[in-house]
């Protein structure tokens, strides 16, 4: 009789540590996630949208996706979208508050092919900076939907994106001597290896871009 129980026992252990996980994750779960940009006012704004951190079960995949982005349209302007191409996408813009614009962005995986069950870019939204300022981009109000008709909800996160001016090759907010050192040492060489440094969008590194720097410097 003893035998019998604590071979019941065991069977239990088994079944509570091998099978329980696998239970748990019958709901996938996922975090929406934006990369964080760094972008110069005269250049387009491109703000990838993905997938990261999924968990799933083995039956269920996710197969649509609805979230939100915010923004501030003073810093902003939304120009358009592109996504995977079995990937079926809807944006619609609308007024938030005072401050903030939303993105509603509706996404449907077509075909079974095409469900999500890992790690993956979703969406790209495209973005015409207006003026040079750090600003937030914010994901919110997301809900997915698994390919067995099950409901659940991603965590959403946040990204500050800096825009900053041409002369600002370092990228630190400010146009100062540094950029002009980091300019003048790099005049000769390519423009399409150091793109940073021909602040004047000419193809080429050289004494005008130095020369531009150095007159902001003096008026600034």
């Amino acid at each position: 009789m003893r035998k019998k129980v604590i071979s019941l026992y065991l069977v239990l252990i088994v079944f509570t540590v091998f099978v329980h996980p696998v239970q748990a994750q019958t709901i996938p779960s996922f975090t929406l996630e934006m990369e964080k940009e760094t972008v110069y006012i005269d250049t387009n704004l491109l703000i990838n949208v993905g997938v990261s951190d999924y968990v799933y079960g083995a039956v269920y995949s996710t197969s649509a996706i609805d979230f939100s982005v915010l923004f501030d349209p003073s810093i902003l302007e939304y120009t358009g979208f592109t996504t995977l191409e079995n990937f079926h996408a809807t944006v619609r813009e609308s007024v938030y508050s005072e401050v903030y614009n939303s993105q509603r962005i509706i996404i449907s995986m077509v075909g079974q092919e095409n469900a999500v069950n890992a790690d993956t870019e979703l969406i790209t939204l495209n973005f015409r900076p207006k003026k040079i300022a750090d600003t937030e981009l914010i994901i919110y109000r997301s809900v997915a939907g698994t390919s067995a008709g099950t409901v659940f909800y991603p965590k959403n996160t946040s990204t500050v994106v800096r825009i900053c001016h041409p002369y600002d090759v370092n990228q630190d907010g400010a146009v100062n001597i540094a950029d002009l050192a980091s300019v003048s040492y790099h005049v000769g060489k390519s423009a399409g290896g150091y793109p940073n440094y021909d602040v004047n969008r000419d193809g080429v590194i050289d004494s005008t871009d130095v020369d531009l720097i150095t007159e902001y410097l003096l008026n600034s």
